[in-house]
């Protein structure tokens, strides 16, 4: 009587978990978050309370317990995405408190799979967990030695300390017109060169890139058309120039032209946003070549996008790259925050 008992309680059991295995919904971020601008009420109906189970990647990290989750760096997606006007791109999700553990481990630009209850109201998801189990930090282990290395080891005698060198001072790298530099080479300021024009036309020769990201940023300037801007190699100073006067005028602050100018790196405050065509160059002879620390994201140019902002219905667009497969955006949403890499010419 009792197995009979047992046998269905673990049958209830087991058809309760296979009903909530199926209760749990796959959406696709992309469109979770396109149906969100396009009719919110709609997707709170279909989605709202409900265990919802989705992929995307790790934009940042909060310390209390919460991710925000963006949409795959996939060109398709993004450029579709910009076409069709969508400015939100992410989502915030919220774990529970057992899954803390797994969050320190999770990085920036990871993949991640989270399974959670859907807030309707916020578009958030919450109590979420993650199942694809982050990667843990490598931590490498020394080597156990040999019993008889360790032997001969502890044989040796300590070496006899050397008195340390005098300090030498430091040579601030000289911007000298009849130095050359080869591409990867350190610049003057202390950047990546990466372009060399072969002559001095102009007053400069060489592109030197920072060596490190300004942060992300929007390009600014809605529907506001900078006349002037070009694409070309040796257009992204006058560019920034350019750019910079129209959000100055227009009041607004920390766009991406902006932080190029305001950059300082060894006494040096030349710096600007690259045009279309230098950023490329950046690209493939910094990056293909694992130079420079760039990420995957898409990195803003200096330049416009006629043709994409005609698409937007407005003059609100401007061009990126990114820097995960080398393509450059169709007109990209200035309200898109992206990465920011200044260079200068010396």
């Amino acid at each position: 009587m009792k197995k009979a008992i047992f046998t269905v309680v673990l049958l209830a059991l087991t058809a309760q978990a296979m009903l909530s295995a199926q209760q749990v919904i796959d959406v696709d971020l992309y469109t979770l978050l396109s149906e969100w601008e396009d009719n919110s009420l709609k997707v709170k109906q279909q989605y709202g309370n409900k265990t919802i189970r989705t992929t995307g990647e790790v934009y940042s990290i909060s310390s209390n317990g919460s991710v925000l989750l963006q949409v795959n760096a996939l060109e398709y997606y993004f450029m579709s995405m910009m076409m069709m006007g969508i400015t939100d791109t992410t989502l915030w999700v919220y774990f529970n408190k057992a899954e803390m553990t797994k969050l320190a481990n999770l990085r920036q630009e990871q993949t991640i799979t989270v399974r959670g209850v859907y807030d309707g109201d916020q578009n958030a998801i919450r109590n979420a967990v993650i199942e694809t189990e982050p990667p843990q930090q490598a931590q490498q282990q020394p080597q156990a030695q040999p019993q008889q290395q360790q032997q001969q080891a502890q044989q040796q005698p300590a070496p006899t300390p050397q008195p340390a060198p005098a300090p030498q001072p430091t040579a601030t790298p000289a911007a000298s017109t009849n130095a050359t530099y080869k591409i990867g080479d350190r610049g003057p300021a202390g950047g990546l060169v990466f372009y060399d024009k072969g002559n001095n036309s102009g007053g400069w020769c060489y592109l030197e890139a920072a060596p490190v990201d300004l942060g992300e940023a929007e390009w600014g300037l809605y529907k506001v058309n900078v006349p002037g801007i070009g694409t070309e190699v040796g257009a992204g100073k006058r560019n920034t120039e350019l750019i910079i006067a129209a959000l100055n005028g227009s009041g607004e602050r920390g766009r991406a032209a902006q932080l190029c100018r305001a950059y300082s790196l060894n006494g040096y405050n030349d710096w600007f946003l690259p045009s279309k065509d230098e950023l490329d160059i950046m690209y493939r002879n910094l990056k293909q070549r694992s130079l420079g620390g760039f990420g995957n994201g898409c990195y803003w140019s200096s330049s416009q996008d006629i043709t994409g902002a005609a698409n937007l219905g407005g003059v609100d667009a401007a061009l990126g790259q990114f820097f995960g497969s080398g393509a450059q955006t169709i007109g990209g949403s200035r309200g898109f925050l992206g990465a920011v890499r200044a260079v200068r010419a010396f």
